[in-house]
C-alpha cells in the first residue's frame, strides 16, 4: 500500500518500471507541491503529465488519455 511520500518514492524507484503516466489537475497539482516532488522522483523515468480539463472528464477527455 502506498500511503507517503516515502512509499511513493520507493514504488517509483522499483526498477521494472518503463513508463508511468500521471492524470492530475494542473492547478491542485502545482499549488500542492506535487509538480516539484514528482519532477524530481521522476526524473530518470520516462513519465507523461497529463492535465486532465475537466473535474469529471468526458468521453472525448477519456479517449484522448487512453490514446496517451
Amino acid at each position: 500500500m502506498v500511503d507517503s511520500l516515502n512509499d511513493i518514492e520507493k514504488y517509483v524507484d522499483d526498477k521494472s518500471f518503463k513508463k508511468i503516466f500521471i492524470i492530475s489537475g494542473q492547478k491542485s497539482f502545482v499549488i500542492s507541491g506535487a509538480e516539484s516532488f514528482f519532477k524530481k522522483i521522476l526524473k530518470d523515468k520516462d513519465c507523461k503529465f497529463y492535465y486532465k480539463q475537466s473535474e469529471i472528464p468526458v468521453l472525448d477527455e477519456l479517449v484522448k488519455i487512453i490514446k496517451d
